[in-house]
């Protein structure tokens, strides 16, 4: 009898009572917008960085240095022929983390070819050529882990060294005589420097000059390092620029700020 009733009671409802109706709150498939979990990757190999000492000590001097500069950039700035670009680069190798950027190989890449830093020299002048090199400090200055090799007269324009000094400014304080004999070694490092083509004194002259009217601007970096050996590769003026940079971040400790940086 009860059989029965059941039976009347579906036929009129259109309901079989052997079907299944899930209550409105109840979800048969995940909402589209969590992601359907998978087996997780393998985790990678550990790597000597990704687990630093905890004594900073212990580390290579680069890696100590990274953990110092906190992001901050370093400027080289010195003569032409000091080697500010291959130290650059080999600065910017110990860091690890950073990049090597040279602001005469960006404005090389931004005039129209066949234009190069030499002829828009002669054909615009000077003045025009620094106010370039400002412009393009000015778009370099607000980048994070850069070691950024400078022009020769770039610091003797008043106006470069409120961009340098979001930085660490490196003064590679070449000695004349070694200048010359790098300068020297091929027509091509003299011909492709509209400072050093120009007139009709003899090399050793020309550096001389130039060097005694841009020393008080360089003699404003952070770090002065001396390169007075001719034979001193850029290896090893590398090294001593990261000793000389640790140096002065610890007799000249950056104000706390408050922040936590990540």
């Amino acid at each position: 009898m009860l059989r029965l009733l059941l039976l009347l009671l579906a036929a009129a409802t259109q309901v079989s009572p052997f079907t299944f109706v899930p209550s409105a709150c109840v979800s048969l498939r995940p909402p589209p917008f969590l992601p359907l979990r998978s087996s997780p990757d393998p985790p990678p190999p550990a790597s000597p960085l990704d687990s630093p000492p905890t004594d900073a000590s212990l580390l290579p001097p680069g890696l100590q240095l990274r953990q110092k500069l906190e992001g901050t950039s370093l400027y080289l700035v010195g003569m032409m022929g000091s080697g500010k670009s291959a130290v650059s680069r080999e600065l910017a190798s110990a860091l690890g983390t950073y990049s090597a950027l040279d602001t005469d190989a960006v404005i090389e890449q931004l005039l129209p070819p066949p234009q190069t830093i030499k002829t828009f020299f002669e054909q615009e002048g000077e003045p025009a050529f620094r106010k370039l090199e400002t412009d393009v400090l000015s778009s370099l200055h607000s980048h994070v882990r850069v070691v950024c090799s400078t022009g020769g007269g770039l610091p003797t324009t008043k106006a470069n060294w409120a961009l340098l000094q979001s930085g660490i400014v490196v003064y590679l304080d070449v000695a004349p005589e070694v200048l010359v004999a790098r300068l020297g070694s091929s027509d091509e490092a003299v011909s492709s420097r509209p400072v050093l083509a120009e007139g009709g004194e003899a090399l050793a002259e020309k550096v001389g000059r130039i060097l005694g009217e841009r020393r008080k601007d360089y003699e404003l970096a952070d770090v002065k390092l001396e390169v007075k050996d001719e034979a001193e590769t850029v290896e090893q003026t590398a090294e001593r620029a990261v000793l000389a940079t640790l140096k002065f971040i610890k007799e000249n400790p950056p104000k706390s700020t408050g922040e936590v940086k990540e």
